[in-house]
């Protein structure tokens, strides 16, 4: 059986970083609540399923993009 996704995140998502991050950037305040940090990553990660079964998965993929 195959899986998708990478070990320690093994589903599709939609990711954000910086490098060098700057100061305070794992805090950062981010949208839609499904998106969070995670931290043994060192970046964002907003689920496409989340983004998928939104209700205007556009508006839902914009609100990460634009926080």
């Amino acid at each position: 059986m195959e899986s998708s996704g990478w070990p320690r995140f093994p589903e599709p998502a939609y990711y954000a970083f910086a490098m060098p991050a700057p100061a305070n950037f794992s805090s950062a305040a981010v949208a839609p609540a499904a998106a969070h940090w995670v931290p043994s990553m060192g970046e964002f990660l907003l689920p496409y399923e989340a983004v998928r079964a939104s209700a205007d998965p556009r508006a839902t993929l914009l609100d990460y993009f634009q926080s």
